[in-house]
């Protein structure tokens, strides 16, 4: 099982994600939606090579796409580096 490093903007996003489904729908939800995510992020975790090779846009990129977001990763010798975390809707190349 590789170690998981969440950078800057990834913690961000899941701060942002928290917030807008609070406000959206509940707290509940929101709860329940990070937890959703971080299974997400346990599954990378153990096997970095479940998410889709990104690498047409960002060189040695995966995506893992989670509920409505996709959560986008580098594995290096032993950790899985968490750069974003985006909604599906969002454009996607320009966020990275």
């Amino acid at each position: 099982m590789s170690k998981i490093s969440l950078s800057p903007l990834a913690r961000l996003d899941l701060e942002e994600i928290w917030l807008y489904t609070c406000k959206a729908w509940s707290y509940n939800q929101a709860n329940k939606y990070q937890d959703e995510l971080f299974e997400g992020l346990e599954l990378i975790a153990r096997d970095y090579s479940i998410g889709k090779n990104f690498d047409t846009i960002k060189s040695g990129y995966r995506m893992l796409h989670v509920n409505h977001h996709y959560v986008f990763y580098i594995h290096t010798k032993d950790t899985v580096q968490i750069n974003r975390i985006l909604h599906e809707r969002m454009d996607l190349p320009m966020h990275l």
